[in-house]
C-alpha cells in the first residue's frame, strides 16, 4: 500500500504587494504597484497605470518593497563618524606637542557620530528594502494506478 500526503490550501488565498518588481521566465523585468498574487495569476499595475496580468506559471520571482534602508544607513554613518574620532584620537596621541582640551572631546564626538548618522539616514531613506515573495507552487505525483495527483503548496 502506498500513501502519498498532499497538502491542501484554499485557492482563494492571495498575497498583496504595494510595490513590486518581478522577473518573468522569459527574462523580462516588470515593476509596478498594487499587485495581487493568487494560486494561478499575478495581477497588478505598471507605474504608468496600465494593468498587468500574467499566469503564475510565467513568473520566475517577485520581490515586494518592505521599507527603506534608513536604519542601516544611519548605523553605517554613525560608525564612520565614530571611526573618524578614533583616528583623530590616535593622531593627536602620537603628537607629543598637542594638548587636548577634555571639555571639547564629547561635543566633537557627538557632532561627528550624530552628523554621520544623519547623513547615512538621509542616504538610506532613498533606497528601498525588498523581500522575496514565496510564490505558490503546484506539485504533482504519480499514483500506483498511473493517475496524476496535484496539490498546491503555499509557504510563508
Amino acid at each position: 500500500m502506498l500513501v502519498l500526503a498532499v497538502g491542501a490550501v484554499s485557492q482563494d488565498h492571495t498575497i498583496a504587494c504595494k510595490e513590486f518588481r518581478m522577473l518573468l521566465k522569459t527574462g523580462k523585468r516588470v515593476t509596478g504597484t498594487e499587485a495581487t498574487i493568487t494560486s494561478t495569476e499575478f495581477a497588478g499595475k505598471a507605474f504608468d497605470g496600465t494593468e498587468i496580468r500574467y499566469p503564475l506559471g510565467d513568473v520566475r520571482s517577485v520581490d515586494r518593497e518592505i521599507g527603506t534602508q534608513a536604519g542601516k544607513g544611519a548605523l553605517i554613518g554613525a560608525g564612520i563618524g565614530a571611526l573618524s574620532i578614533v583616528y583623530a584620537i590616535i593622531q593627536i596621541s602620537a603628537d607629543e606637542n598637542t594638548v587636548v582640551d577634555n571639555s571639547k572631546v564629547f561635543p566633537v564626538t557627538a557632532v561627528c557620530v550624530g552628523g554621520g548618522a544623519l547623513i547615512g539616514l538621509a542616504i538610506g531613506s532613498g533606497s528601498s528594502r525588498w523581500d522575496r515573495v514565496q510564490l505558490p507552487q503546484i506539485t504533482g505525483s504519480v499514483l500506483p494506478d498511473g493517475r496524476l495527483r496535484f496539490g498546491l503548496a503555499l509557504r510563508f
